[in-house]
């Protein structure tokens, strides 16, 4: 479009479009695998265990995952989600909270971690007395 044009659509509204800044992937897909398979069997706690899960299958930031409630959780939906609350976001000033689609794997650990914790509070509950892991 005109946007960077003088005078164009866009202009002083939008600015000046940014150059792509694209990241390399950290790992290659067989490093990840590689990773992934180490990780399965270090000698992790269980809920150190499915917090690294849950970070691997969702993506999301690693303060969201161990501050995550069960509140926050629908298990048994038809579209099984996790719907992170804006005041917890990075982003605060968003329009939404963010939904997070939760997958076959990650969902059937969470539902047992469910049974065993009792689904009330935290997830990941401090073993030192402080509300959540850290």
């Amino acid at each position: 479009g005109g946007r960077d044009k003088p005078g164009g659509p866009g202009v002083g509204v939008l600015g000046k479009r940014k150059e792509p800044g694209g990241r390399p992937a950290w790992l290659k897909t067989e490093e990840l695998r590689g990773r992934l398979r180490r990780a399965e069997s270090a000698p992790l706690s269980p809920p150190v265990r499915l917090a690294h899960t849950l970070i691997a299958h969702t993506a999301v930031r690693i303060g969201n995952a161990i501050t995550a409630d069960w509140e926050e959780f629908d298990l048994n939906g038809d579209t099984p989600t996790w719907t992170i609350p804006r005041r917890k976001m990075k982003a605060k000033d968003r329009a939404h909270d963010h939904k997070v689609i939760l997958a076959p794997t990650i969902l059937g650990d969470l539902r047992n971690w469910n049974r065993v914790t009792g689904g009330r509070g935290y997830l990941f509950r401090s073993p030192t007395g402080r509300a959540h892991a850290s």
